[in-house]
C-alpha cells in the first residue's frame, strides 16, 4: 500500500488498523514548467493599480477557506499597504463567496475570474504577489497534500497558507502559514510579508528546493524502488 502523504498514512493506520507497511511516496510536479523564467505581459484581467495582489487559482470548494480572506478584506485598510484578492476557477462554492462579497460591501478588492484556461495559468503565477492556500480544517484538508502549493513554491511565488496537516507538509517555514480558520491571524501574518516583501521572497528559497524534491522524475524513483523490492 502506497500513499501521497504522511498525514494519509498516519490515517490509514490509526482509522482502519493497517499493520502492514503503508510506504509515502509523494504527489509531484513537472519543476522545470514552473521554475522556469515566463517573460509574460501582465494578465488585463489582474489589478493593475498598484495594490499587492492576492490569489487563488483552483476548484471553489467549500473547504478551500477562501472565506477567510474575503474576511480578511473588510479590514484591508489596517495593512500597510493596499491588498486586492483574485479568484481564479469554478466550483460549487462561488455564489456563497459571491455572497459573502457583497455582504461585506468588498467587491472594489475581490474579482472573480472565472475559469482560467490551463495555458495561460503561468502567466498569473508570475504577476500575482501572493498565492493562497486558506484550506479550513477537515480531515481531507489534513491528511492530503494539493499540488498547487508546489506549483507556486517551484515558481518562487510567496505564499500563505493555513495550518492544516496537508499543507504543513509542504510548508515548511512558520512566517508563511497561519492557524486555520483565523481571520486575524491571516491578516496578521499577509501584514508580515506585505510590510517586507523584499525579506520575504529572501525566504522563499527553501520553498523552491523543497519543490524541487518533488519534481516527477524524482518521485518516480520512489516508486521504482517499490517495484524493484517487489520483483526482489
Amino acid at each position: 500500500m502506497v500513499t501521497i502523504s504522511e498525514g494519509l498514512r498516519e490515517h490509514l493506520k490509526s482509522k482502519y488498523g493497517i499493520r502492514n507497511p503503508v510506504e509515502l511516496v509523494p504527489n509531484g510536479i513537472e519543476f522545470e514548467r514552473f521554475a522556469a523564467p515566463l517573460e509574460a505581459p501582465r494578465p488585463p484581467e489582474l489589478p493593475g493599480d498598484g495594490s499587492v495582489v492576492l490569489g487563488y487559482i483552483g476548484t471553489l470548494r467549500n473547504f478551500e477557506g477562501l472565506d477567510v480572506p474575503i474576511q480578511a478584506m473588510a479590514r484591508a485598510d489596517e495593512l500597510s499597504r493596499p491588498v486586492k484578492l483574485v479568484i481564479g476557477g469554478w466550483g460549487p462554492e462561488r455564489p456563497a463567496l459571491e455572497a459573502l462579497v457583497d455582504r461585506l460591501g468588498v467587491a472594489d478588492r475581490v474579482t472573480f475570474l472565472g475559469t482560467i484556461p490551463h495555458e495561460r495559468v503561468l502567466e498569473f503565477y508570475r504577476h500575482i504577489d501572493i498565492m493562497l492556500f486558506p484550506r479550513h480544517r477537515r480531515t481531507v484538508t489534513e491528511i492530503v497534500t494539493p499540488l498547487k502549493p508546489l506549483e507556486a513554491l517551484a515558481a518562487g511565488k510567496l505564499i500563505l497558507a493555513s495550518d492544516v496537516g496537508g499543507l504543513t507538509e509542504l510548508v515548511h517555514n512558520p512566517r508563511f502559514v497561519f492557524r486555520a480558520d483565523d481571520a486575524d491571524d491571516f491578516l496578521t501574518k499577509l501584514e508580515s510579508i506585505v510590510s517586507d516583501m523584499d525579506g520575504a521572497l529572501a525566504d522563499t528559497g527553501g520553498g523552491r528546493r523543497f519543490a524541487e524534491s518533488r519534481d516527477w522524475r524524482k518521485v518516480c524513483e520512489g516508486y521504482q524502488a517499490l517495484y524493484d523490492r517487489l520483483i526482489k
